[in-house]
């Protein structure tokens, strides 16, 4: 059975000459066709700027948990010591997972 692909196609209109000529070198430098080359161009574009937008996300999750982290410093109360407090809270965690204590 043969699956015919739906491709589109545009027109650039009013490609300055000094682009079109970059275009041209770079496309025979990398042995691709100018669409070829365009195309390679314009996914290496989205696939960067996707990348930025998941990076962005990640930085600003991280904020927010840093944030929370500098409020909750300094308010912890406990007769405990670290040491004991830190063994406490992992007893209590469920079976299941092997935890690495060796930083």
């Amino acid at each position: 059975m043969v699956y015919l692909r739906s491709v589109s196609a545009i027109t650039l209109k009013n490609v300055p000459e000094d682009l079109m000529a970059g275009l041209k070198s770079r496309a025979a430098e990398s042995h691709r066709s100018l669409s070829g080359e365009i195309l390679f161009r314009l996914r290496k574009s989205l696939e960067s700027s996707e990348s930025l937008a998941r990076e962005g996300r990640l930085r600003d999750e991280a904020e927010v948990q840093a944030d929370a982290w500098e409020k909750l410093s300094g308010s912890w109360v406990s007769e405990l010591s670290a040491d004991e407090e830190i063994e406490a809270l992992y007893s209590a965690r469920s079976a299941g997972r092997d935890v690495d204590l060796g930083w």
